[in-house]
């Protein structure tokens, strides 16, 4: 071999090992990058269940209230049954029946107002799970208003007459 050969095959191989702290360096910029990324990581993870979380709190809640206006609601509709009966017989007078009639709607927009609730906090629990499959959900919400404020100014009508 000649000597410059010998030199290169030496070089070649020393220069992996002798590289003044290149790679030292390089693993240590890779191992802060990965710690980087594994913070950003758990962070985010911690943050997706704390929405869930909330998302279902809020449902509990949302599904409660709404509930406690059905409960409502129903016994109202008996009284107003009993009221009218009342009325019939003489015994009170249509004022009674009015008040339990407007007594009633209050409740009927109440719960229609829990019900959209209900499914927004549902859409809310979708998105926080990373769902996409309640576009559902969200028309039947936009008809559920619609509906509300349609029943709203028909039971308006029945009391104007």
């Amino acid at each position: 071999m000649e000597r410059g050969n010998i030199f290169n095959l030496a070089s070649n191989l020393l220069a992996p090992v002798i590289d003044w702290g290149k790679r030292k360096a390089e693993v240590k910029r890779a191992r802060a990058t990965f710690n980087e990324s594994l913070a950003s990581y758990k962070k985010t993870i911690l943050n997706a269940f704390k929405e869930v979380e909330d998302a279902l709190i809020n449902i509990s809640s949302s599904y409660t209230i709404f509930k406690e206006i059905a409960e409502k609601r129903r016994l109202t509709r008996l009284d107003l049954e009993q009221v009218k009966n009342k009325y019939i017989n003489g015994i009170v007078p249509y004022l009674s029946v009015i008040s339990k009639k407007i007594e009633l709607l209050t409740l009927d927009k109440q719960f229609e107002e829990a019900k959209l609730d209900f499914i927004l906090q549902k859409i809310s629990l979708a998105r926080a799970l990373g769902c996409s499959w309640m576009e559902k959900d969200i028309k039947q919400k936009s008809m559920v208003k619609k509906t509300t404020i349609k029943k709203i100014k028909s039971w308006k009508r029945l009391l104007d007459e």
